[in-house]
């Protein structure tokens, strides 16, 4: 039987996407008719399905990445386990056996052993505010004896309920919280709640009886998924004004036995407070994720925080393009920021000029006044005209090697090119050529030729600088086999494609040895002060922080074997902010 690698596992490990499209949105109405839904209220505040399995050609690529990662983590919970050995002097048994439990259930085919197949789909939701999360199941007996197993090795008796005609096991940590497992209709049913909840608010969170009207019967997936071309491999969102709701409006059902339940007690806000924190919510109400691609060459993902139509239409002039900005590049990181200076000033002093003009009622938000009344005073602080000429700044890096952290300084290699766009790039020059004079020993026209810095003004730093400018762009590059030859190209590099504010691109292999190499270089000194402390104690903590190096260098490797590109964009659309997130495999 092949590895279950579905969406569900994956989700929690990394972002992933599915296939896009008006086609495929229809998938997800099909989808919805499922017995998955069937317990998810339609005014539910917040729902991520994965309501169809990945393609197998995908999971089939993806198994040589759970396959690394798994032992990684039983690495990883070793390691804790030793910790809490060392820190509770022989006291942590029973911590110890719980770890252990899962450790050696850490292996490729951990799913398998719990009665799951790739098959499987899911769903994790609110029912009112507190969490459920439901699973289809494959083999429900395997799933029993994989609890059963767990309790015995643990040492502890199953705790029990039975809500409606089901069975739930109950993990209660102290007084406050529970964790309710169990199986249901064929599916794997595990929720949060309150440890003083009694039997029957319990049922009516797991799902004993279903909701009048289901999220499929109201069809909000769907729509959301003709909205933003989702599809039923993943999407959700979160709907920050209902759950605000909960508190302005006063909770009902489920949520107000939650609230009496646990003795909290609502703030007594006026109706002026009401309506003005109503207000705020409205501006942001609700933020959404969802698959568009899964193929085995790429993934795409859409997040999106909603805003206010008139805001996010007031919003998008801040938004401008420079060279390279939606080119993802081929170095180990690409950053880039485009915005226009004005327009963002503008927005501002509109926002500031309402709120002065109307300030808030309501005590609690006191502190938006007052910070109104200081934008206010910081604007009438004129900037230098030139300020607005800014339209953005881009950093490609290829490497960066030899950083001392002991003594921070210039990398012993730096290799990376650095773009500025700003209109009238020669009178910026020339503003600086007033404070540091040495710059008027560069002699660089507004032609796109790259021109190298003398050495003399580089304060030390060994390599070559090369510049180039046009009218409004000036670059410079440096490292590498052609950092004259790459000045050049970036301020004639393309400006097509949609507008944003940021942009960032990771080559996942270079971006992960180059973490591994910062960690490397922690332990390197943890090592070493233990060395110098010659003490017992210290030098099982280093062995203990270098197992755990070694564990996470395992997982960073295999990502970056799978994994070849990561390039996310923050763009300001008529939904407001739209992060378009892409991975490349290889």
């Amino acid at each position: 039987m092949k590895r279950f690698f579905g969406l569900t596992a994956l989700a929690v490990m990394l972002s992933l996407s599915a296939c896009g499209g008006k086609d495929e949105a229809a998938s997800v109405e099909k989808a919805a008719e499922s017995a998955l839904l069937e317990y998810v209220p339609a005014d539910s505040p917040y729902v991520y399905g994965a309501l169809a399995p990945s393609p197998d050609d995908v999971a089939d690529k993806l198994e040589t990445l759970i396959d690394a990662v798994m032992p990684a983590f039983k690495a990883q919970l070793d390691v804790v386990s030793e910790g809490l050995a060392m820190a509770e002097e022989g006291g942590s048994d029973e911590a110890n056996k719980v770890i252990d439990a899962f450790a050696k259930r850490m292996t490729p085919e951990i799913a398998e052993t719990f009665g799951f197949s790739r098959k499987d789909t899911a769903v994790f939701y609110g029912n009112g505010l507190l969490p459920v999360a439901r699973i289809t199941l494959t083999d429900e007996a395997r799933f029993e004896a994989e609890l059963a197993a767990i309790a015995e090795e643990i040492g502890k008796e199953r705790v029990q309920k039975t809500l409606g005609d089901d069975a739930f096991d109950v993990i209660t940590f102290g007084d406050a919280l529970s964790i309710l497992i169990g199986v249901q209709d064929g599916m794997v049913v595990m929720a949060l709640a309150p440890a003083s909840l009694d039997d029957d608010t319990l049922g009516e969170l797991v799902g004993t009886t279903k909701p009048g009207q289901s999220i499929a019967d109201g069809g909000a997936l769907t729509a959301l998924a003709d909205k933003y071309s989702y599809v039923a491999q993943g999407l959700g969102f979160i709907d920050l004004e209902a759950i605000a709701g909960v508190f302005l409006d006063g909770p009902t059902g489920l949520d107000a036995k939650l609230l009496e339940a646990t003795g909290a007690d609502l703030p007594e806000l006026t109706d002026a407070c009401r309506a003005e924190i109503r207000g705020l919510t409205q501006i942001a109400p609700r933020l959404t994720l969802g698959y568009q691609r899964l193929d085995t060459e790429v993934f795409e993902m859409l997040p999106v925080m909603e805003i206010r139509s008139d805001l996010a239409q007031a919003m998008q002039p801040i938004a401008t393009n420079v060279p390279g900005l939606n080119d993802s590049g081929t170095g180990m990181m690409k950053f880039a920021i485009a915005m226009d200076l004005k327009a963002l000033r503008s927005f501002v002093e509109a926002q500031v000029e309402k709120i002065m003009a109307a300030p808030y009622e309501c005590e609690e938000l006191g502190t938006l006044n007052f910070g109104a009344m200081q934008a206010q005073e910081a604007l009438s602080q004129p900037l230098p005209p030139i300020a607005y000429n800014f339209k953005g700044l881009v950093f490609d890096v290829n490497n960066i090697d030899g950083i001392d952290f002991e003594n921070p300084g210039m990398p012993e290699n730096l290799d990376l090119s650095v773009l500025l766009a700003f209109d009238n790039v020669s009178a910026l020059l020339q503003m600086g050529q007033m404070f540091l004079p040495p710059l008027a020993m560069v002699e660089i026209a507004p032609d796109g030729e790259p021109v190298e810095i003398p050495q003399e003004m580089l304060q030390g730093y060994p390599a070559s600088v090369f510049a180039a400018m046009s009218d409004n762009l000036l670059s410079f590059s440096t490292g590498g086999s052609d950092s004259e030859g790459r000045a050049k190209a970036m301020v004639a590099a393309s400006t097509d494609g949609e507008p944003a504010v940021l942009a960032m691109s990771v080559d996942m292999a270079a971006y992960m040895g180059f973490i591994s190499a910062i960690q490397q270089s922690a332990i390197d000194d943890i090592s070493a002060e233990a060395a110098d402390a010659d003490n017992e104690d210290a030098a099982a903590a280093a062995r203990l922080a270098e197992a755990a190096l070694e564990s996470n260098q395992a997982i960073q490797d295999a990502y970056g074997k799978v994994f070849d590109r990561e390039t996310v964009h923050i763009r300001i659309t008529p939904n407001g902010f739209e992060l378009p997130t892409t991975i490349t495999l290889k």
